[in-house]
């Protein structure tokens, strides 16, 4: 947070600010720069979705966990056959953190807290047939664990590892279209999660 008085010039990103460490983030590995893009995408949309509804942010005075102040989440391990979606929960993760402006989101070695985990199981269950060899429906669930601890002393602040949870998805002919509605399942899942994740780490402060 800025001092009071402090100013910036245009363009400028503050030391160890979200938007600094996200700008960072290009010159990373791969998953990382999807994550910095797709999160600058997301933050921007949900602003100017935002201001038009009269949504209101809760305030910082909120007390966290071992009353840290900032956090950082470092990228989901996926431990499934499906590449890729450690990206997905990984961005879904940083935006719930980011919209909701309880904590400071910063990197690994500045933040008070680090968030990390694994996608342990993926599965998918036919749920409606067109005939005994062709799949219209299937529920695809996946499985994680997630750890929020003190960076510096390494307490446990918060765990969960049975977080899981299910969509359905239709099934074509085109395979694309397919694997498309199954990415979407996926990001649904990852999306609800996070939510979830984030009430849970606050439920008892």
């Amino acid at each position: 947070m800025r001092s009071a008085g402090k100013m910036m010039r245009p363009g400028s990103l503050e030391t160890g600010s979200s938007l600094l460490w996200l700008y960072r983030l290009w010159g990373a590995s791969s998953v990382w720069r999807a994550v910095a893009r797709t999160t600058l995408l997301c933050g921007a949309t949900l602003a100017i979705g935002l201001s038009g509804c009269g949504y209101h942010f809760v305030g910082n005075d909120v007390r966290a966990p071992g009353n840290i102040q900032s956090i950082a989440v470092g990228v989901v391990e996926n431990k499934t056959t499906i590449v890729g979606i450690e990206t997905i929960f990984t961005n879904q993760l940083l935006n719930e953190f980011i919209r909701t402006q309880r904590l400071a989101v910063k990197p690994p070695t500045e933040a008070d807290a680090i968030l990390s985990g694994t996608i342990n199981s993926i599965k998918t269950d036919a749920i409606a047939h067109l005939d005994p060899e062709k799949t219209a429906e299937t529920r695809v669930t996946v499985g994680l664990s997630l750890t929020l601890k003190q960076r510096e002393t390494g307490k446990i602040l918060w765990e969960n590892r049975s977080l899981s949870y299910y969509q359905e998805y239709t099934d074509f002919a085109l395979p694309t279209a397919t694997s498309e509605n199954r990415r979407l399942a996926i990001a649904y899942i990852a999306n609800f999660l996070a939510e979830k994740v984030y009430q849970e780490i606050f439920a008892n402060f």
